[in-house]
């Protein structure tokens, strides 16, 4: 499991969105979206096309 410390502000604009619809500050992007492929990947998670749109900004 792969926990990050953020603002509450933060936890609350993401909610439940992917990274088709959300992503955090462009200072992060890289690590989030390393984490997120990492995590779908150990659990044999489906991407589905807008979402991996959106990973390959």
């Amino acid at each position: 499991m792969t926990l990050v410390g953020v603002t509450a502000r933060s936890n609350r604009q993401k909610s439940e969105q992917d990274p088709a619809t959300w992503m955090p500050a462009p200072a992060v992007h890289c690590r989030y979206v390393g984490e997120w492929v990492a995590t779908k990947h150990r659990w044999a998670l489906a991407v589905d096309h807008a979402e991996r749109e959106a990973l390959l900004v």
